[in-house]
């Protein structure tokens, strides 16, 4: 969701309404333990995980974005095109997930996940060569940029929800965190 909104030209310092529940067409969402953050940028709403601020803004943006946007960043699972998808409704594997945020690290460049760097037959020869893999361009590096430097929040700032995943040696860590209840 985040990266679908940049992509069609929000601002993460964009504000939005990170109420403690919203009442949207067809479903209500909380955030855990109903906390209300009020009216946040995204960015810091992203960093704190609020479900409400995602709901809405998934459905400002339409669910058919982040829909396409995920199948480009390597969701092969088929996704339903409805707001509860930017809250993880869908089903989709740890390897997809794992995936799709590489794209984002990648700068926006998405490669197939391979587990063989190299087969080398008896002789020396090499049978499979995964060494060099050819990536696709599936985000721009200015959206994975953004994308990234919110996501760096989520670690980095006072009430993100990943301060533990902080590193010791100092080196940048971005990531995403999830809420539910129920």
């Amino acid at each position: 969701t985040l990266v679908a909104a940049i992509e069609q030209g929000i601002d993460p310092n964009t504000m939005i309404d990170a109420s403690a529940t919203a009442k949207l067409p067809g479903w209500e969402v909380a955030n855990i333990n109903h906390t209300n953050y009020g009216t946040k940028s995204i960015a810091d709403a992203f960093a704190v995980s609020s479900n409400t601020a995602f709901a809405r803004l998934i459905l400002s943006i339409g669910p058919d974005k982040v829909v396409d946007v995920a199948k480009r960043m390597g969701i092969t699972s088929p996704l339903t095109a409805t707001g509860s998808l930017t809250l993880g409704s869908e089903s989709v594997t740890p390897l997809e997930m794992a995936n799709a945020y590489a794209t984002i690290a990648n700068g926006g460049t998405h490669y197939d996940p391979e587990c063989v760097e190299r087969i080398v037959d008896r002789n020396g020869s090499i049978v499979v060569d995964n060494s060099a893999p050819k990536g696709e361009r599936a985000i721009s590096a200015e959206v994975a940029h953004a994308a990234t430097e919110v996501m760096k929040s989520v670690v980095h700032a006072s009430e993100g929800t990943g301060t533990r995943a902080k590193l010791d040696n100092g080196q940048e860590v971005a990531g995403e965190t999830g809420t539910s209840s129920e």
